[in-house]
């Protein structure tokens, strides 16, 4: 029995109330908001050969040595022995698959909502960052709107770091800190042979009102 099911019209009065509760709550706004998977950034990456989650970097000769393991047949998804690299005829649960991304990532000590959706945004993401055309990025995710595929978008601390850096207020150059240098001028002795200053009055004081001296250097 499906309360859902949209042909069963014995339900139909009970669907119709259903989604005009659930039109009242969105406009509310609830309901609204969807938690994303989180990507794995480059620097998250890291972590995983750091804490040995995996042994060898190259993912091809990891597939190699899982397609062997099967031996090159049945299931993909198979449940692992406790022996070696070997696996029994039981395929994996659907549980058990949805969890693996999020226990990956806890093996290696991230922090975030990892999910097996998060390989298809660590793709978008790398691909965003290393400056690749929108459309490529769409053929790769199989996106049908740029908008859509627009949401994967995630800065790095590069790019944070750089648009920090632009936002800086700007640094006095050379130039401009020497550009009020401080002069000492000894005006003494010009001082002591103008006919119409009196000798017994005080040097230190000034003396010049409205002049203009001119400097040859």
């Amino acid at each position: 029995m499906n309360f859902l099911d949209e042909k069963d019209h014995r339900f139909a009065v009970f669907q119709r109330v259903l989604d005009a509760r659930m039109k009242e709550l969105l406009s509310k706004g609830l309901g609204t908001k969807v938690r994303q998977a989180d990507p794995i950034l480059q620097e998250d990456e890291e972590k995983f050969w750091s804490q040995k989650v995996f042994a060898e970097r190259c993912l091809a000769d990891f597939y190699l040595a899982y397609i062997d393991a099967l031996g090159h047949r049945g299931p993909f998804y198979r449940r692992p022995l406790a022996s070696g690299i070997k696996y029994s005829e039981q395929v994996l649960g659907i549980n058990k698959i949805k969890g693996l991304m999020k226990e990956i990532t806890r093996n290696a000590g991230l922090v975030g909502n990892f999910t097996n959706h998060s390989g298809k945004r660590t793709c978008a993401t790398q691909l965003y960052q290393a400056g690749v055309d929108e459309q490529d990025i769409m053929s790769r995710t199989g996106h049908r709107s740029e908008s859509a595929v627009r949401k994967y978008k995630r800065t790095n601390s590069v790019l944070q770091e750089s648009v920090s850096k632009v936002l800086d207020p700007p640094k006095k150059t050379k130039c401009e800190i020497a550009l009020t240098p401080e002069i000492d001028l000894d005006v003494s002795p010009l001082l002591g042979k103008h006919p119409d200053i009196d000798e017994k009055s005080d040097s230190s004081k000034s003396v010049f009102n409205n002049c203009v001296f001119n400097f040859t250097v």
